[in-house]
């Protein structure tokens, strides 16, 4: 992990989703959202039906621990997760949507959220150059 005197990386301490979305911030990339709904990567203008963000029903809602939109500095969207652990329902349930909207999907074992603790589920559109590379890279100095 970074050290927190490293130029460009926070201190790892806090607000874990804060400290997230500032390391991402170096590379590029700006956090959208907490609560996602795996559609609006192939549908931005996405939105679900009644008032304010009800999710109520809604199958690509993404119900995963530590779950993000992002959007690269070219505006590709993106979705992490970045759970302790996750059990065959929730892979079959993440098989099942992916599929459908012709998503993606990477397990990767590093975290930016919790090093150690986490590990990180990148969800692109197809052919995305989305990649945890540079992320693990800051993570591994």
């Amino acid at each position: 992990m970074p050290d927190a005197a490293e130029p460009g990386y926070p201190p790892s301490s806090g607000d874990r989703t804060d400290v997230q979305a500032a390391r991402a911030r170096v590379l590029g990339f700006r956090l959208v959202q907490n609560q996602i709904c795996l559609k609006k990567l192939v549908d931005p203008a996405h939105r679900h039906s009644g008032a304010g963000v009800s999710t109520h029903g809604c199958p690509f809602q993404f119900r995963l621990g530590q779950s993000r939109l992002w959007r690269t500095a070219a505006g590709e969207l993106f979705a992490t997760a970045e759970p302790e652990q996750v059990d065959l329902a929730d892979l079959e349930w993440l098989q099942t949507a992916s599929r459908e909207l012709g998503l993606a999907v990477t397990l990767d074992g590093r975290s930016m959220y919790n090093p150690g603790y986490t590990f990180t589920i990148l969800i692109t559109q197809q052919g995305s150059s989305v990649s945890l590379d540079p992320l693990a890279r800051g993570l591994s100095s």
